[in-house]
This record gives structure tokens, C-alpha cells and sequence, in this order.
């Protein structure tokens, strides 16, 4: 969630100057149906029904608010996204789909063998170094 919360308020926050989001997923709904099949075996039809009672009862559409849709505009500050390869909980799919969208300057990283909250640990020393990179570039006065 806080990589997903990351490109959207800094799309907000204009004086955030570069967002590096590691498995930011692309829609809260899919998330969501993902996660009940994942973990809990739920149909896509009972999903959706949750979603739907959810939605009545914040009185909005987390939908809304998904980075799919505003991750475009970050641009012209530069986005990193850090993805693992055998992430199960954010696809492979939507990392593409938000680096597609997302606008350039962008740099899309994926780390073999890494599932989801791994890539640190999986490449410790190269996460480091392409981080320090990326901010170091973005942030140059």
C-alpha cells in the first residue's frame, strides 16, 4: 500500500521531487480480488461484492484513487519503480501496465528471484546503489 500511496500523494504534493515505489500495485480492485483468491480462496463474484458494499459504506471509490490513474502525472519527476519477479500479491502485469502510463523520466527494475518486500534482501548491495543513483540524479540542484 505505501508505494501505491507514495505515487499518488506525490502527485498531490508537488514539492515531492522523485518517487522510488517498490511493488506498487495498479488498482485497488484488483488488488483486492487478487488478495481474496490468494489468501483466502473467495470467488471474483464474492469479491466484488465486498467491493461494492465497501464502496457504499465509505461513501467513495477507493477506485478512484488507484495509481493506474495518476501515476501519468508525476511527470517530468522522475519515478522509479522496484519490482520481484515472483511477486504473487502485485502482478507482473500491473507493474507493466503503471510503467507504461507513467511518463518520462521512468526506470522500471525488476529483481529475479524476489517475491513481494524482497527485492532488498534479495540484491542488497545493487538496491543500494540503484537507489542512491536514482536520487541522486532526480535531486540535483
Amino acid at each position: 500500500l505505501g508505494a501505491a500511496v507514495a505515487i499518488v500523494g506525490a502527485v498531490q504534493h508537488p514539492e515531492v521531487l522523485a518517487v522510488a515505489a517498490e511493488s506498487p500495485f495498479a488498482s485497488y480492485q484488483e488488488t483486492v480480488i487478487r488478495t481474496g483468491k490468494l489468501f483466502y480462496g473467495f470467488p471474483r463474484s464474492v469479491v466484488l461484492s465486498a467491493i461494492y458494499c465497501a464502496r457504499w459504506r465509505l461513501g467513495f471509490n477507493p477506485e478512484d484513487y488507484a495509481p493506474i490513474h495518476h501515476v501519468s502525472q508525476l511527470a517530468p519527476r522522475p519515478l522509479l519503480l522496484i519490482h520481484g519477479a515472483r511477486d504473487l500479491r502485485v502482478s507482473m502485469t500491473e507493474i507493466q501496465a503503471l510503467y507504461d502510463v507513467a511518463r518520462d523520466p521512468k526506470t522500471l527494475w525488476v529483481v529475479p528471484d524476489a517475491d513481494h518486500g524482497e527485492p532488498a534482501f534479495r540484491a542488497p548491495a545493487e538496491y543500494e546503489r540503484r537507489l542512491l543513483a536514482f536520487f541522486e540524479q532526480a535531486l540535483v540542484w
